[in-house]
């Protein structure tokens, strides 16, 4: 009887099963089936929190994608706006030019404006990519804390297995 017990508590350690030869009586039978009994819910915890980090593995490489899509945007969006700040400087010297030439007033106003109405238009698409961004951003800080709630959940189920033992 009291060698079951010992067998029993050097199989609580992984792979967490084990197999007893003897049969217990008494009290001892019901301290060995509670101790069968603790061992099935540790290991089904373990997997679970296994699984769990996974999980949170997974969801931290799909931040981290995101991260660098958005860091990716942004460089794009950089390069679009030195870009558009490029066109205005040459909407600046184009005005000029039209006040020294009279002749070409209406011609070059025309030019320029057409050049202006497609600086509005990137403008507002650089808006619309901005607030898109906004919405990744706010996006990224929300999984970043769902990830340490897990995370906070995690240690919390790794305290209660550790006072268990």
């Amino acid at each position: 009887m009291h060698f079951d017990i010992i067998e029993l508590l050097g199989g609580v350690l992984p792979p967490f099963y084990f197999f007893v030869g003897k049969r217990c009586t008494g009290a001892y039978s019901e301290i060995l089936s509670a101790m069968y009994g603790i061992s099935d819910r540790l290991r089904k915890t373990l997997a679970e929190i296994r699984l769990s980090s996974q999980q949170v593995n997974m969801g931290a490489e799909q931040v981290a994608a995101g991260a660098q899509t958005i860091s990716q945007s942004a460089t794009e969006q950089f390069a679009s706006v030195k870009e558009l700040t490029a066109n205005l400087e040459e909407i600046v010297k184009q005005v000029n030019t039209t006040a020294a030439n009279a002749q070409n007033a209406t011609q070059l106003s025309q030019h320029t404006s057409q050049s202006l109405a497609e600086s509005n238009e990137q403008m507002q698409q650089s808006k619309d990519v901005e607030a898109k961004i906004n919405d990744i951003s706010n996006a990224c800080d929300q999984q970043t804390a769902s990830a340490e709630q897990i995370s906070r959940g995690l240690s919390e189920i790794r305290l209660v297995v550790e006072s268990s033992s």
